[in-house]
């Protein structure tokens, strides 16, 4: 299953490259799209909400 979280204020690489390390660090399969501001999340919904959190823990905004 593939969802996509939107993180809104997501606004530049170093972002994206800030919540790519914090989500490498998991079992988590993502891909981070930094012109649609979001994270594109393959897996459970157990997957999903850990990503939510670890996005959310860093300090991003999470839709």
């Amino acid at each position: 299953m593939q969802t996509i979280i939107l993180v809104e204020d997501m606004a530049c690489e170093h972002c994206a490259a800030k919540i790519d390390r914090a989500l490498s660090e998991t079992s988590v399969k993502y891909t981070v799209d930094l012109p649609r501001k979001a994270v594109i999340v393959e897996g459970t919904q157990d997957d999903v909400m850990k990503a939510r959190g670890v996005i959310g823990d860093i300090g991003y905004t999470v839709k």
